[in-house]
């Protein structure tokens, strides 16, 4: 069943839908143009982890 799931295609499906919302007139933070991560990292690895994929190392 894994094999059949199109990370890429879902993740470049959230990421088009994000770029149009606001929060209090806003843009939400700039997330990569690709999926970071593979479907079995999703499943495995801590979402803190996965956040510092998307985002970088916390800075504060």
């Amino acid at each position: 069943m894994r094999q059949n799931i199109d990370v890429p295609v879902l993740c470049a499906d959230a990421l088009r839908q994000l770029r149009r919302v606001t929060y209090d007139d806003r843009q939400p933070r700039t997330f990569p143009m690709a999926c970071p991560y593979t479907l079995e990292q999703r499943l495995t690895v801590e979402p803190e982890a996965l956040e510092e994929a998307l985002f970088g190392p916390d800075v504060g």
